[in-house]
């Protein structure tokens, strides 16, 4: 069977939540790539965040796959994060295998989440009209499926689940269930009973009204 190819946007992009992170905080609000110098000896000890916004003493970080398997990334970020929070930020995470559904805008930009700057955001950042367009959250093709992560890595992946919207939860469980479908458990999910306890929860599935590949069949990777 060949593969088949991807019709609707991913948002499992660090760019494009920095563009989206423009639109609701507006862009003059917003500064990406900034540093922070953690050794006033030198300045190439420093800590660059993707985008701050400094008016609301917040941090928007996205966090990809090796946040969750490599154990010196999670020492560093567990600095990273101490240090930031230390200076009265408060630091916000987006995961790789999240998706910016409406829910979870609202749960990263707070009180600056607009109907109108949410369609806005699918107009400029994603090139669709409706958010049923956009990827689910979750995997779809990526290898880079939870079975990689090390322990520490399984903690905060946990953690992270308990922490943000149901309705993203709800999409995160499903795709690994469709993923298990296609490919031995143990390359998708790691053996942790926290884990294999949520993969067993009900679903609701008016929060599963996005695009999934594996839902339309077996999809190769």
């Amino acid at each position: 069977m060949a593969r088949k190819k991807l019709k609707h946007f991913p948002f499992h992009d660090e760019k494009k939540l920095v563009e989206a992170a423009i639109i609701f905080f507006n862009k003059s609000n917003v500064e990406t790539q900034k540093n922070f110098y953690y050794d006033p000896s030198t300045k190439r000890k420093r800590y660059q965040v993707d985008c701050l916004v400094e008016k609301r003493k917040t941090i928007i970080e996205y966090d990809g796959p090796n946040h969750y398997n490599n154990i010196w990334k999670i020492y560093r970020d567990k600095q990273r994060y101490k240090f930031l929070k230390d200076l009265g930020y408060k630091v916000v995470i987006f995961p790789y295998y999240c998706a910016l559904t409406k829910d979870m805008a609202r749960y990263i930009f707070g009180d600056f989440y607009s109907e109108d700057k949410y369609q806005e955001m699918l107009d400029k950042t994603c090139d669709v009209k409706n958010e049923s367009e956009i990827l689910g959250p979750g995997w779809h093709t990526s290898r880079e499926t939870p079975a990689n992560f090390i322990p520490l890595g399984i903690d905060r992946f946990y953690k992270e689940l308990m922490s943000i919207p149901k309705s993203q939860l709800d999409g995160i469980i499903f795709s690994l269930q469709l993923y298990c479908k296609d490919f031995p458990k143990e390359f998708i999910i790691p053996n942790d009973p926290r884990i294999n306890k949520l993969m067993e929860k009900n679903i609701n599935k008016n929060n599963l009204n996005y695009y999934y590949s594996r839902r339309d069949g077996k999809v190769y990777i």
